[in-house]
């Protein structure tokens, strides 16, 4: 496989490969918000969202000396946000822990808008109704499918990105996604035709 010289984060990632902490520290301030809300999407967990965003980046920390420029950094971290919540998924169906659809931080997420007119009150209840119709979709579909979305449709991942994050033939990854949307929106139908 070849060596990724075109990677935007190469530098930063030589630095840290070198000790230097403050590259590393760069590198999780411009990829923290992603991976959360990746793992936030996978999951359908706040808290556990939060913990596995800070267990990637200590993955990914812990394995830089053997990162070796086979793929972007992007998609290695990527890979590896990906293994954490699959790991944390198993852990959730092997002890049976509902996954909560709607565990965000409602309190923060609305404190604006009580502030706001009625009109743009009323246009925020609706595009949160449908948020939440769309992310308990999201919540019912298989895993395969569900993560080829959130990456696709969610993060704006090319499929290219895709099939490195995954580690699968691109035919596979469009099949997912083509699958995935699909199933999605069938499901969005049920909760609500009017969708």
């Amino acid at each position: 496989m070849a060596t990724y010289a075109h990677d935007p984060d190469i530098n930063l990632v030589q630095s840290a490969k070198n000790g230097d902490s403050q590259a590393f520290e760069k590198l999780v301030m411009q990829y923290q918000n992603r991976i959360f809300n990746t793992v936030l999407r996978m999951l359908g967990d706040y808290e556990a969202a939060l913990d596995l965003t800070q267990e990637t980046f200590l993955r990914a920390y812990q394995g830089l000396a053997r990162f070796k420029q086979e793929s972007t950094f992007f998609t290695w971290l990527f890979r590896i946000c990906l293994n954490v919540a699959t790991s944390q998924r198993r852990l959730y169906a092997h002890h049976g822990h509902p996954i909560s659809i709607n565990s965000t931080n409602d309190e923060e997420n609305t404190n604006w808008e009580l502030e706001s007119k009625e009109a743009q009150a009323e246009v925020n209840l609706v595009q949160k109704e449908i948020q939440s119709a769309v992310q308990k979709a999201i919540a019912t579909l298989p895993y395969e499918f569900r993560e080829a979305l959130v990456l696709r449709d969610i993060e704006g991942l090319s499929y290219e990105q895709i099939q490195e994050i995954l580690d699968c033939p691109l035919g596979t990854v469009r099949s997912r996604i083509h699958r995935g949307r699909a199933m999605l929106k069938e499901k969005l139908l049920e909760f609500d035709p009017n969708l």
